[in-house]
């Protein structure tokens, strides 16, 4: 496994390199959660490229850190500690605990176990160092100057990132949508696929 290079702009570094390599031209970049902070990262890091020329953003804020002007993150400081120490310690034991706040309801056993068993692929090393890279990030400077358009899709009973971040989102971009999808959490793509493919495709449509 890849030691190093676990971090936000450099996986959208690497997602510049497959659109080069592929030459894929006006794509429509989706991203959920963490995905959307690549996503952001990737347009500042190439301003001027026809490569992305929309994004949608599922269930994702402009930063996870916890601050006084910022009250909508995951973590603050000595949380972002926590949550370091538990994947260090016991990271099947911070899944565990971790993933039914992703979701609405609660998942069959065997979904919760097939998806538990695919997070766990993930080394220790690897989780913790893009956690933390992802959680101290913050692109509130930046989102303002961000003219792609965007499509920002929340679900109603969302349990880990506030449908305020996506509201904010919508009042900071110069050119959003913001779709609330009853029924889901973190996940409105698993558990309202339907109604998730609905709001992309109408929204690509509009674009």
């Amino acid at each position: 496994m890849r030691q190093g290079g676990h971090t936000v702009s450099q996986y959208a570094r690497d997602v510049h390199e497959v659109l080069e390599v592929l030459d894929v031209r006006n794509a429509t970049a989706i991203g959920w959660s963490m995905g959307s902070l690549v996503a952001w990262d990737y347009l500042l890091q190439h301003r001027d490229n026809s490569r992305i020329t929309g994004v949608v953003v599922v269930s994702q804020g402009p930063s996870d850190f916890t601050q006084p002007d910022w009250p909508y993150g995951i973590a603050d400081a000595q949380g972002l500690a926590g949550f370091h120490q538990a994947v260090q310690a016991d990271s099947a034991g911070f899944l565990g605990g971790f993933i039914p706040l992703l979701f609405a309801d609660e998942l069959a056993p065997a979904d919760a176990e097939r998806l538990h068993a695919s997070i766990r692929t993930i080394a220790p090393n690897t989780a913790s160092a893009i956690l933390v890279d992802q959680t101290l990030r913050d692109y509130r400077d930046a989102i303002p100057g961000i003219a792609t358009p965007h499509l920002l899709v929340w679900g109603t009973d969302e349990k880990v990132i506030a449908v305020e971040s996506g509201r904010w989102l919508h009042e900071n971009l110069p050119d959003s949508q913001l779709v609330v999808i009853d029924g889901t959490g973190h996940c409105p793509m698993w558990e309202q696929p339907d109604a998730f493919a609905s709001a992309v495709r109408d929204w690509l449509e509009g674009h």
